[in-house]
């Protein structure tokens, strides 16, 4: 126990001074008497209170703790506790220790092997079972420590069969072998096998014999000439036969030393046969020659074969001549043009067709004189875009003019013009005049505009025709190269280009009209006078 107590004593000099000589020390007062030195001068004593101890560990008075029945406990076991309080130095309950766990499940051994809490794991009754049956096993699982089942064996096998022994020699269950009645048997009689079977380890069937003999047979004797059992050979009643006779002959077996037949002799040669004559060539008796029945085929033809042979001097067959050649295949003609036979050649179905319009084509090809297809034209001509008519002017397709509203205006007014352009044929814009005048006081100045509107006309034509010739490449008929700058190097374009201007103003026919026209006035205003 613990005893805490509040005391504030006062001692005089003489009682430290006995103590500090080796006085024994004062006796401790039990809590129920106390007791005061004479050599004190006065003490005070408070209230006492008393802790608990646990575990080596202070427990304040007033104050619980848990405590446990057990410091551990198995695994699927709870923990016991209980509240422990500390009153004046007693401490309630008896539970003694201060914390407690609860232990790992325990794992299973089995064969061997360690399972873990929880898991399971195969297990057979029996090791192995025999062929044909089944392994049968059950999952035994592991629960702390105590492993649920009962079959005992970690592995099953299936057992393999059983073998078999014949002659000394080992047959596998499932495979067979031949067994014979006896080990040999007289020439011309069989010997009696059976197949017997292992089933593990059982050999069915009877016979004892891993081989069979048979007896070897005798040889014949022919000519000198020694024929083993079932050899043949070919015997001639006759050495030799004259021409056109056969020679007859037999086949004779030589049977356990019995030759059959009865033809004595081992060869026999006919008497040599007339040899055959077929255009200039000779042709030996028995062989043959190639005749054709024509000496050419047409083309695309097989020249007709037969085979004839020389019989002592006769040829079979009537086929005459000895070498036959195929004609060339025939080429073909389309317009004045020959095609060569198997060749190619791209016709159309008109020779030309409409501006904006496509030509149809196809390959025609040769066969042997004969041309497939049916269009008949070797070429087709675009046609050229149709040109405009504009006051009895012709305008070439993509080309442009100038066109008026009116042919003429008050003086002081402005002509109003439109471009025209021709489409194959087709002229856009409304206005319908070629020219237009400003109608002025002086006849001269309404011819000089006659003239200049007549001019700018025929400018813009060539300058169209310049910029056409430049861009067409398809037409082979001009020189592009001459026209590629516009016409400007051309001389009477220079000229024309000067002349006009400044619509004829500085013409010089217009300057001596007027001057003619000025002279003829002071002329007849002269001769005027004059009457």
């Amino acid at each position: 126990m613990l005893i805490r107590s509040i005391a504030v004593l006062f001692f005089s000099s003489f009682f430290m001074l006995a103590c500090q000589q080796g006085s024994s020390a004062p006796q401790a007062s039990s809590p129920a008497d106390i007791k005061f030195s004479t050599n004190a001068a006065f003490a005070i004593v408070g209230p006492i209170v008393t802790d608990c101890t646990f575990n080596n560990t202070a427990v304040i008075d007033g104050i619980s703790i848990t405590a446990y029945q057990n410091s551990s406990v198995q695994f699927g076991i709870s923990c016991v506790s209980e509240l422990r309080t500390c009153n004046s130095g007693f401490l309630s309950g008896s539970y003694n220790y201060a914390s407690c766990s609860v232990n790992s499940p325990a794992s299973c051994l089995f064969n061997g092997q360690t399972i873990a809490h929880g898991s399971s794991i195969e297990a057979y009754p029996v090791s192995s079972v025999d062929l044909g049956l089944e392994c049968i096993f059950e999952m035994r699982t592991c629960n702390n420590g105590v492993l649920s089942g009962s079959n005992q064996y970690a592995s099953c096998s299936i057992n393999l069969p059983a073998s078999c022994l014949f002659n000394g020699q080992t047959i596998t269950s499932g495979q067979s072998t031949s067994a014979y009645l006896r080990s040999t048997v007289p020439f011309g009689e069989l010997c009696s096998v059976e197949t017997r079977y292992c089933i593990n380890g059982a050999l069915s069937g009877s016979n004892q014999f891993g081989s069979c003999v048979v007896d070897q047979p005798a040889s014949c004797l022919f000519n000198g000439q020694t024929i083993s059992d079932g050899q043949t050979v070919n015997a001639f009643l006759n050495s030799s036969v004259s021409f056109g006779n056969l020679c007859q002959g037999e086949v004779r077996v030589c049977k356990n030393g019995v030759l059959s037949g009865a033809n004595q002799y081992a060869s026999c040669v006919i008497d040599q046969a007339a040899s055959c004559l077929f255009n200039g060539q000779t042709i030996v008796d028995g062989s043959s020659i190639t005749a054709y029945q024509s000496s050419n085929s047409n083309s695309g033809e097989l020249c007709v074969a037969q085979e004839r042979f020389c019989n002592n001097g006769q040829l079979a067959g009537s086929y005459q001549f000895a070498s036959c050649s195929i004609d060339q295949p025939a080429s073909c003609l389309f317009n004045g043009q020959t095609i060569a036979n198997t060749t190619l050649v791209t016709a159309f179905l008109t020779s030309s067709v409409s501006f904006g319009g496509t030509c149809s084509s196809e390959l025609r090809e040769c066969k042997n004189g004969i041309l497939t297809g049916t269009n008949i034209f070797a070429n087709c001509q675009l046609g050229s875009p149709a040109s405009c008519l504009f006051e009895g002017q012709t305008i070439s397709h993509g080309q442009t003019v100038i066109a008026y509203q009116t042919s003429s205006v008050s003086s002081g007014q402005l002509c109003t013009s439109e471009i025209k352009t021709c489409s194959n044929g087709s002229l856009s814009g409304l206005f319908t005049f070629s020219n237009c005048i400003v109608q002025n006081s002086d006849p001269d100045d309404n011819e000089k505009d006659k003239y200049c509107n007549k001019q700018r006309i025929e400018k813009k034509n060539h300058d169209d025709e310049d910029t056409q010739d430049k861009n067409d490449e398809s037409d082979k008929h001009r020189d592009v190269s001459k026209h590629s700058d516009n016409g400007l190097h051309l001389g009477w374009y220079k000229e024309k280009h000067k002349e006009h201007f400044d619509c004829g103003k500085h013409l010089g026919w217009y300057k001596e009209k007027k001057k003619i026209k000025n002279k003829c006035s002071d002329k007849d205003n002269k001769n005027n006078k004059k009457k």
